[in-house]
């Protein structure tokens, strides 16, 4: 990373560090400091590859799935060792 700029697998483990605990579209929107637009579209993206599970009770959330875990702690490891 030369400009200081997270390339896409940081993108998306800081997005799932975020929903440990069931988490609301605002809340990621802050957490992960994204636009709008690029959050739904890596949301669309981690819920796809089954990293992430979207819940509508007891209220509309997110929250990371084991394999999301598991996603997290490779990118963390490979970030780890540049």
């Amino acid at each position: 990373m030369r400009d200081g700029r997270r390339d896409t697998l940081r993108i998306l483990s800081d997005m799932l560090e975020g929903m440990i605990e069931p988490r609301r579209i605002t809340h990621l929107l802050h957490y992960s400091n994204l636009s709008y637009t690029h959050l739904s579209k890596y949301l669309k993206m981690v819920i796809t590859m089954g990293l992430v599970k979207e819940q509508t009770k007891p209220f509309h959330s997110y929250q990371i799935t084991n394999d999301g875990k598991y996603f997290m702690y490779l990118v963390n490891k490979r970030q780890d060792k540049n």
